[in-house]
């Protein structure tokens, strides 16, 4: 059985009534669906919104669907110039809850700060998409999934029929949320670097038949960030949010032996990846 116009009509049924409800926002009342791989459309024209779609082959491209999907929100209702791709990428891997290590790995291969973007370099695509999509994860984690979307929804509203940049971006989260966000555009927008974290200095002490776990975070970069801290034990896991500044110190009270400590566990942001072990545990950077 292969892919048809109605099963890509399905997703995408799924897909806008998902963003509508996120965004509060109606773009188009028609859309049309268009072979990707050919351009034949399957409607009686175009007009207002396109689905992009790719037929005879075994399953629907989701992915590919609801991202270009994204752009009728963020293209054509509110034009945010090159963030509009961060804009749509980030829109698809949330609906799709797709957030994980393999495309933080593709967000690692751009080395250009997401300013430059309209340079033409090979590492373009993985900056402009899967890093731009990751750093409005991070500030999703930063101010809360109510404060991040109502600021979203602001911005479709403020941003509609004109073109907004980064400026105009960050003084609309500002708004929302009441906090001064200088900090974190600054880092994610305007440095190619990424947090870079070790954990030194763990200290495992037991005290009858508890555990007392104690370490420092360590940004080699130096960014000011949260970080979801995640220590597992045979047959527990227990995770802490905690701020880095540079630096962080850590304590956990547990009844077993450690066997893990992650940092970042659900893949809030890009960050260098790496897996080392300290004392018999299992140290791991996601």
């Amino acid at each position: 059985m292969v892919v048809s116009p109605k099963d890509v009509l399905r997703w995408s049924e799924e897909v806008i009534s998902s963003y509508v409800s996120l965004y509060s926002v109606i773009p188009s009342r028609v859309y049309y669906v268009i072979n990707w791989n050919t351009g034949k459309s399957e409607g009686n024209g175009l007009k207002n919104g396109v689905i992009l779609g790719e037929f005879g082959k075994e399953k629907v491209n989701k992915g590919l669907i609801s991202h270009e999907l994204a752009h009728s929100w963020f293209g054509y209702y509110a034009d945010f110039k090159m963030l509009n791709e961060a804009f749509a990428t980030f829109s698809d891997l949330y609906i799709r809850n797709a957030f994980d290590n393999s495309l933080e790995k593709n967000a690692l291969k751009g080395k250009e700060i997401i300013a430059n973007i309209f340079q033409n370099t090979p590492e373009h695509y993985y900056t402009l998409y899967f890093k731009g999509a990751f750093v409005f994860r991070s500030l999703q984690f930063v101010l809360g999934n109510e404060t991040f979307f109502e600021g979203l929804r602001e911005l479709l509203r403020e941003c509609h029929n004109k073109e907004c940049n980064l400026t105009d971006v960050q003084n609309v989260f500002e708004k929302v949320s009441g906090q001064d966000l200088d900090w974190f555009f600054r880092e994610w927008f305007y440095t190619a670097k990424v947090p870079n974290y070790e954990i030194e200095n763990l200290s495992l002490v037991q005290k009858s038949e508890r555990y007392s776990l104690t370490f420092e975070i360590i940004d080699k970069n130096n960014f000011t960030m949260p970080i979801e801290v995640e220590v597992k034990t045979p047959t527990k896991s227990f995770i802490k949010k905690v701020w880095v500044n540079g630096t962080a110190r850590v304590e956990f009270e547990l009844n077993e032996k450690p066997t893990e400590i992650i940092l970042d566990p659900n893949e809030w942001m890009v960050n260098q990846n790496k897996k080392y072990n300290i004392e018999g545990v299992e140290i791991i950077i996601e």
